[in-house]
This record gives C-alpha cells, structure tokens and sequence, in this order.
C-alpha cells in the first residue's frame, strides 16, 4: 500500500472519531502551526477551576471504588479460607458417600 492510501485511511478513522485534522497534516504527522483551528483547552481558563474539581470529584469517586472492590475481594477470600477447612472436615466426619 503506498504511503497516501495509508494516510488517507487514517485521516479517514480520525475524522470518525471526531479528530479535527486536515489531510495533509496527517500526511506530515503534525499540526499545520498557522491553523486557525484551537486545541480543545485553549480559551478556557475561566473553567479550568471547573474541569479541576471535575477531575477531583473523578478521581475520589474512583479510588474509593477500587478499596471497594478491593476489600470485598479480601473478604470473599478470608470466607472460602475458612469454609473450605470446614467443609472438608464435615464431609471426613461424614464419611464416603457412595
């Protein structure tokens, strides 16, 4: 496949995507620097203390899921350690079972 066919593919999945680029910026693979076209922070400063506690809030939101996940993954093991001795006792006390 030649180099413009493989560009255009790819100027193809980013336009899907929503990329905003030119083809011949991703025939260069940069940004044409006297683009008019602003990048998706530029001119936000006014909501940037916004998109920071946004993030935060993310960010807290998802560790505290994590300790979650992590302590019943703790307790699920903790309970078969304990069971599984049990079990395996009941069933010798028991006998074969035929």
């Amino acid at each position: 496949m030649s180099v413009r066919w493989n560009a255009s593919l790819l100027w193809i999945v980013m336009r899907a995507a929503g990329i905003e680029c030119s083809r011949e910026e991703v025939e260069n693979r940069r940004y044409n620097p006297a683009s008019s076209r602003k990048f998706p922070l530029e001119g936000q400063e006014e909501a940037s203390s916004v998109l920071l506690d946004l993030a935060k809030d993310l960010y807290k939101a998802e560790t505290e899921r994590t300790t979650s996940v992590q302590e019943k993954g703790k307790t699920l093991l903790t309970l078969s350690g304990l069971l599984f001795p049990l079990l395996v006792a009941a069933m010798n006390i028991a006998g074969p079972v035929l």
